[in-house]
């Protein structure tokens, strides 16, 4: 019978804590204080895992085994074990200009992509579930789990590449990453803004707003006619989809008219995709 594991809720920076296998049944780590992009970890006989607290984050960070390209090349697949966790590090003189994951790997391997290095790459798309923008640039994060049914790597976390619309102007010019979050504020605001014509399929933007005045999302490229006005608090997400040529809407502001309240016999008009009343 499976048996539910938790770690400590605090500990002192840089606290280890190991965790071994011997047991005929399996058990399951609850991942909330972790940094794992998954609910949960299952634990069977022969497994060992390592993490380290880090006070600041208040989690705890798995301390996998690490591998990197080693040839700098243009194109190097990198070579995993059978371990259930892994880290593929990019860095200065360990590098390659395309980096692909195997696909002889268990079901349900989980592997960390990260980079240090000062020049960019790029994940090989072949085998991942969807060939978004997965560059590889300083900063960049991924954590991708093999799926080995539809032979897949599918994405289960990825760090979004976080913009100022003071920096990129009225519109968008092109999309670097699979998860661009573009920020509205006070001295950062433009009145009117335009998604790219095209992306790379999955890809998405985020576009949210702390600013007191309120900005318009123009359709071009997207799936609605709708209103699209980004006020103060708002959020809006958008996925491409190559097959259709367009940014869907997946996430809008929906406005709400309180039931308690006088609701006008003309509803007020639209600032928003969706009216709620």
């Amino acid at each position: 019978m499976g048996k539910n594991v938790y770690l400590p809720t605090t500990a002192n920076h840089l606290d280890k804590v190991t965790i071994q296998s011997s047991a005929a049944y399996k058990s399951y780590l609850d991942t909330s204080n972790t940094n794992l992009p998954i609910e949960v970890l299952e634990i069977q006989s022969g497994d060992s895992f390592q993490f380290v607290y880090d006070a600041n984050l208040k989690k705890w960070l798995v301390q996998p085994n690490t591998v990197s390209p080693v040839s700098g090349s243009q194109y190097e697949q990198v070579a995993l074990s059978t371990a259930k966790i892994q880290h593929v590090l990019i860095a200065d003189g360990k590098w390659a200009g395309t980096v692909a994951l195997p696909s002889n790997v268990n079901n349900g391997t989980l592997v960390q992509i990260t980079s240090t290095a000062g020049y960019p790459s790029q994940l090989a798309k072949d085998n991942l579930l969807f060939p978004s923008s997965f560059n590889l640039n300083k900063g960049t994060e991924y954590w991708f789990k093999y799926n080995s049914a539809l032979q897949k790597w599918v994405p289960e976390y990825i760090k979004s590449l976080k913009l100022n619309v003071k920096n990129i102007g009225s519109s968008l010019s092109s999309v670097t990453a699979p998860l661009t979050e573009v920020s509205f504020g006070d001295a950062n605001w433009v009145p009117n803004f335009t998604l790219p014509s095209t992306a790379n399929d999955r890809d998405r933007v985020v576009i949210k707003s702390s600013a007191t005045w309120s900005a318009k999302i123009a359709n071009t490229h997207v799936n609605t006619a709708a209103t699209l006005t980004l006020k103060k608090e708002d959020q809006y997400e958008f996925m491409y989809v190559s097959d259709r040529a367009h940014w869907v809407l997946m996430s809008s502001p929906i406005k709400t008219i309180d039931a308690n309240t006088t609701i006008p016999s003309i509803l007020p008009s639209m600032s928003e995709p969706t009216l709620k009343v």
